[in-house]
């Protein structure tokens, strides 16, 4: 009889402290509904959805039509794909060495020995950010304008006797491209050069002072210590500014409208034309599935291949 009464009690036990940890779960799971609804609905069914619409020819008012995977074949043999691809690889080289510029700049401030130096030029690198970049924008149009009499690039070469080198900048095939990666900088290498900053703060000081009793220059440190512990931080950046140009299309849009004659033609700005200008909805979404495909797989490689010492070292302690 004590030994079933014993059991019954450890049993009564067992069973209210399943019950407070449900309700523990449930009162977890209630907080976090709204955010999940938030998301189903904002974020998860809107993907889906342009997902569902890659397999149908539709303008965005008629009735859909199924044509299978035929939008992708004609993306895959359209000529303004190609031209989109060509110049996004362009975009990607430019912007890439542009963002991940800035650790030079971070690694210089960084070993100044005073700290009011530190401090000016931290606030003259970043103040720029302050501006809107609709507004930086608008500023580089208004530099590059091709009149000499206005625009201040074309002035600045006429006073120093290079008229021959006046040009219209964004109205230039072979030139376009490069114009284009010169806007905005250095506006938009404020928020790279916080983030290594940041990164480079994060380095042990006992391991920067072994590096100074090894003798090691700036150079030395910044190439065998700096850079293999901030790689987090130029992962960061690099994944970022991947995603933004990949999807980039507002900027080309204002500035040259993909032109001219499709030199500065980006796949986020033909997936805008086809969609909303062009009434191809279906074609649309496909482009921006493909877009969504590709940062996902470059995401994906980034953190497969740019791995920091310390994570190394964990993931080796673990295996």
């Amino acid at each position: 009889m004590s030994v079933q009464t014993a059991d019954a009690g450890l049993d009564s036990k067992l069973w209210s402290g399943r019950r407070r940890a449900l309700r523990r779960n449930l009162t977890a799971f209630l907080f976090l509904l709204p955010t999940f609804l938030f998301l189903a609905i904002f974020m998860y069914q809107p993907t889906v959805n342009v997902i569902y619409h890659t397999l149908f020819r539709w303008d965005g008012f008629t009735v859909e039509r199924y044509v299978g995977f035929k939008n992708f074949i004609t993306m895959v043999n359209d000529p303004n794909m190609h031209i989109a691809t060509r110049n996004l690889g362009w975009f990607f080289l430019g912007w890439m060495l542009q963002r991940i510029s800035p650790f030079l700049v971070a690694e210089l401030v960084f070993n100044l020995k005073r700290e009011r130096s530190k401090y000016w030029y931290r606030t003259l690198f970043v103040l720029p950010m302050v501006v809107p970049f609709l507004v930086t924008i608008m500023i580089w149009k208004f530099i590059y304008n091709p009149l000499p009499t206005i625009g201040v690039l074309n002035r600045m070469l006429g006073s120093f006797g290079l008229e021959e080198w006046q040009t219209a900048w964004l109205s230039e095939p072979s030139l376009v491209i490069l114009a284009l990666l010169f806007v905005g900088f250095p506006w938009i290498s404020g928020w790279p050069f916080m983030i290594f900053y940041a990164g480079l703060q994060q380095i042990p000081s006992e391991v920067l002072d072994a590096s100074v009793m090894d003798g090691c220059n700036v150079w030395q440190r910044m190439v065998r210590i700096d850079i293999p512990l901030v790689v987090t931080s130029i992962q960061l950046v690099a994944i970022q500014t991947m995603i933004g140009i990949i999807q980039e299309f507002a900027f080309v849009l204002i500035m040259t409208a993909g032109g001219p004659a499709k030199a500065s033609l980006v796949p986020g700005l033909l997936l805008f034309m086809a969609a909303f200008r062009g009434d191809q909805m279906g074609y649309g979404a496909t482009i921006g599935v493909t877009m969504f495909i590709a940062i996902f797989i470059l995401t994906l490689l980034s953190f497969r291949y740019t791995t920091s010492p310390f994570a190394r070292t964990r993931r080796t302690r673990e295996t």
